[in-house]
């Protein structure tokens, strides 16, 4: 794996036998750059959660980018639901785009 691109999921919770591992508890091991796009109104993975992704990256000095976008909740990524913010869409893709192409050569 040499990039990876995350879309608003959740970054830390209770382990479950389904979820027994969530991506903060990851971080440490990461060996693929990641970037990360949430929802600044996203009620189930609020900011604090992405700031805390963030900050993982940075204590563990480890290649990454994490964006908010203003006035997009959950699946603002998604054009068929209610929650699709167009221009978040764009700026997020154009972002994963730049991404891959940094790192996927």
């Amino acid at each position: 794996l040499n990039a990876a691109v995350a879309y608003y999921g959740r970054v830390s919770g209770n382990p479950t036998p389904n979820q027994p591992t969530y991506p903060i508890d990851l971080v440490e091991k990461m060996r693929a750059p990641l970037l990360g796009h949430f929802g600044a109104e996203d009620a189930g993975v609020p900011p604090a959660e992405a700031n805390k992704l963030r900050d993982a990256l940075n204590a563990h000095d480890k290649e990454g980018a994490i964006y908010s976008y203003e006035h997009a909740g959950h699946a603002f990524n998604n054009d068929t639901r209610e929650s699709y913010r167009p221009e978040a869409a764009k700026l997020a893709f154009q972002r994963t785009l730049d991404w891959y192409a940094k790192y996927l050569k």
